[in-house]
Order: C-alpha cells, then sequence, then structure tokens
C-alpha cells in the first residue's frame, strides 16, 4: 500500500458507519481527492470520483 500524506487519507465519520450498518451494502466506498485507490479499512476503499464513475459505467454495461 502507498503511503499517503495524512490529510489525503479519508476518515469514516460515525454517519458512514451508521449508513452501512442500515444499509448493509456489498462494496463500499468513500470518495476522495487523490487519484489512488486503496483500502481504508476492511470492507471500505477509498476512490477517486472519475474512478468511481468508471466502475459504476462498467459494471452497468452488460
Amino acid at each position: 500500500m502507498p503511503v499517503h500524506d495524512y490529510e489525503d487519507v479519508p476518515k469514516l465519520e460515525r454517519g458512514f458507519h451508521h449508513a452501512c450498518a442500515d444499509l448493509q451494502p456489498e462494496r463500499r466506498w468513500v470518495v476522495y481527492a487523490g487519484m489512488e485507490r486503496f483500502p481504508v479499512s476492511e470492507n471500505t476503499e477509498a476512490i477517486s470520483l472519475t474512478d468511481l464513475g468508471n466502475l459504476l459505467v462498467a459494471e452497468a454495461i452488460p
């Protein structure tokens, strides 16, 4: 895993955890201003908005 500046690493707030507990998503992402993808926790990945958009489009196309 690459080294990240402390200010670039997204922090998962209480609301994120509550929403995940309520919704039970299969996958969890937190969008941040950086360009790299990396795990934030066991079940959550940090991802750029561009990468998330591309991922969602790719999964929507049969």
